[in-house]
């Protein structure tokens, strides 16, 4: 049993912006959080990728670079990162224990299990020294206990494209949410958005850094730009860029660190190479078995799966795609469904499952609803194990099965070892 196994997931509400809770447990871990440099990074898409590509630039240009993130997609210890590697499982063990003995010794309860594993997070930075720490909210921002973070120790913050997810702790407008995840801007310390970040959020965003004297850099356009399935090539301020993570989301994503790399006067062949080497699990994960190829994506919500059909349009013009579905309650299902129905993606069938997690919408409910939206009932199946489900959906398929709809159903299907 886990020492996370003694926190609930959620935790306790925190309506606290000076997140007493929390600060009681660093206190208790005599602070480790303070006198590292961050990075740090919010937003309801595009985070994950964001911190990959900042961090692979700054190993690049030789500093030690710490990266926290969540979720994860195989193993938990993804989540603690120095220059790639994952911490190792007896130095993780042995930092939650403390984070663990700290919470039980505060004159709180209710800690959560994110706050105990970024409590160890800032353990294990501080003892490792590192240069950098690129740190990833968890949910939010304003409340998100990363934002425990000074702005002496903020070097920068970097907010990805925003759109309606966790709506029943962030609000059910883009407007709301957006004003959590401006929470991590501080006074004095500049801030990098996305060039497509939406109106409403726009507006809060520019709102909240005015407030507080923060420097708003918003990326420009790219002079070339051409889009794959497995990466793009693109041209900026006069530079040229390969990702091998494909889609137009993904140049926006990377354009935000190349925004944030300058500020940190990182030089530019450092972030050429960061930005080509930087590489993560479930983000249009393609592998082949015979004449089929699979693509796993970990979008989980509307604006992270309109990105990957958009990949994928081109594709279906030839054959018809094939989609795995399953995502988790509190997600927008609905806006989903529809999404795919009245995209110009060609679907053959699509497999519906939920034996990815205890929180998965059940199968049944999603086919009863993607006959509401509209889809023929003979292309709808339901099989409960995921693995099964895959399997179930390469027979069915003509050419290309696509899996979406939750980070956890990629991370049911082992969508990194596919990466290596």
């Amino acid at each position: 049993m886990s020492v996370l196994d003694n926190y609930t997931k959620t935790g306790a509400p925190v309506e606290d912006t000076k997140l007493t809770r929390f600060s009681a447990l660093c206190a208790g871990l005599k602070n480790p959080q303070t006198g590292l440099k961050y990075i740090h990074i919010a937003g309801t898409n595009g985070k994950g990728s964001t911190a990959e590509y900042i961090s692979r630039a700054l190993e690049h240009a030789g500093f030690k670079t710490g990266k926290f993130t969540s979720p994860f997609i195989v193993n938990v210890r993804e989540r603690l990162q120095i220059n790639g590697g994952f911490i190792p499982e007896k130095e993780f063990q042995t930092l939650l224990k403390k984070a663990d003995n700290a919470a039980k010794k505060s004159d709180f309860t209710g800690f959560s299990q994110f706050e105990i594993l970024t409590a160890a997070a800032f353990l294990w930075f501080k003892q490792q020294s590192v240069d950098y720490v690129v740190l990833e909210t968890g949910i939010g921002g304003l409340l998100d206990c990363t934002n425990i973070i000074s702005a002496d120790d903020l070097q920068a913050a970097a907010i990805s494209a925003i759109a309606l997810d966790h709506c029943e702790l962030l609000g059910i407008t883009v407007d709301k949410i957006a004003a959590h995840k401006a929470g991590i801007i501080k006074e004095n310390r500049p801030v990098v958005t996305a060039a497509g970040q939406s109106a409403e959020a726009l507006t809060v965003i520019r709102k909240v850094a005015e407030a507080r004297h923060a420097p708003l850099i918003i990326p420009g356009n790219t002079e070339q730009t051409q889009i794959y399935l497995q990466g793009n090539d693109f041209v900026y301020k006069g530079l040229q860029y390969h990702s091998q993570m494909g889609g137009r989301h993904q140049v926006q994503n990377a354009l935000i660190a190349i925004e944030v790399l300058h500020l940190l006067k990182i030089d530019s062949e450092h972030i050429i190479s960061g930005v080509y080497d930087a590489k993560l699990p479930a983000r249009m994960c393609v592998s082949k078995q015979g004449n089929i190829t699979t693509i796993i994506d970990g979008a989980h919500n509307p604006q992270g799966i309109a990105a990957g059909i958009a990949l994928l349009e081109p594709e279906s013009s030839d054959a018809a795609v094939t989609i795995v579905f399953g995502m988790t309650r509190g997600k927008d299902y609905i806006g989903a469904l529809k999404l795919i129905f009245g995209s110009r993606l060609r679907v053959n069938s699509i497999v519906f499952t939920d034996g990815f997690s205890e929180n998965a919408i059940l199968a049944d409910d999603l086919r009863q609803m993607a006959e509401v939206v509209g889809f023929p009932p003979e292309k709808l199946y339901t099989v409960s194990n995921a693995q099964s489900a895959l399997s179930c959906a390469v027979k069915l398929a003509e050419k290309t099965v696509f899996v979406t709809g939750s980070l956890y159903l990629a991370s049911s299907l082992q969508a990194a070892p596919l990466l290596t």
